[in-house]
């Protein structure tokens, strides 16, 4: 229910539609995608996203001011997404 809440929050703020690439994923999933061993998405504390108007750099903006602890740049690596999740802890920006 947080990840919802803390998304519909980014949702609301951003105002355009937002493509949610990846969310819930089984270990068996996880590791076929790529994803690391401890992945936010294996409990369901992650969503990968993209804006469906193109503007990345709004979305990263927004983003950067919500209530999301751990935030993964894809863009500025030549892939097409950001990943924002809820883990425990402080804040957590990093790159793929």
């Amino acid at each position: 229910l947080r990840l919802a809440r803390t998304f519909q929050e980014v949702r609301d703020k951003y105002g355009s539609p937002i493509l949610i690439t990846s969310g819930f994923r089984p270990p068996a999933v996880n590791r076929a995608v790529g994803g690391v061993s401890n992945s936010q998405h294996i409990t369901f504390k992650a969503l990968d996203m993209r804006p469906l108007d193109g503007n990345f750099q709004k979305l990263w903006q927004v983003l950067k001011a919500s209530k999301f602890t751990g935030l993964g740049d894809g863009v500025s690596t030549g892939k097409s997404f950001y990943h924002a999740d809820i883990r425990d802890g402080g804040r957590l920006i990093f790159g793929y």
